[in-house]
């Protein structure tokens, strides 16, 4: 399973010590172990759509919305 970026710019990655550059729409698996201490940055939709009639942004999809969908059904 797959993830969306939702921050843009440098935040400390506190699993692993240094500092990780995001920008919004980048595509994380995850399972990543930065992704899962910092769910709060992601988005389980692409947060970034493009057409050829303009930029199209969703709304972001809480990655934990996902999960509590799957455990459901």
């Amino acid at each position: 399973m797959y993830v969306y970026a939702n921050n843009d710019g440098m935040v400390l990655n506190e699993v692993s010590g240094g500092t990780v550059m995001m920008r919004p729409g980048d595509v994380w698996l995850a399972t990543d172990p930065f992704v899962q201490s910092r769910r709060d940055l992601f988005s389980a939709s692409p947060t970034v759509v493009h057409a050829t009639t303009g930029m199209v942004s969703l709304p972001a999809t809480p990655v934990e919305e996902i999960r509590k969908a799957r455990s459901r059904g």
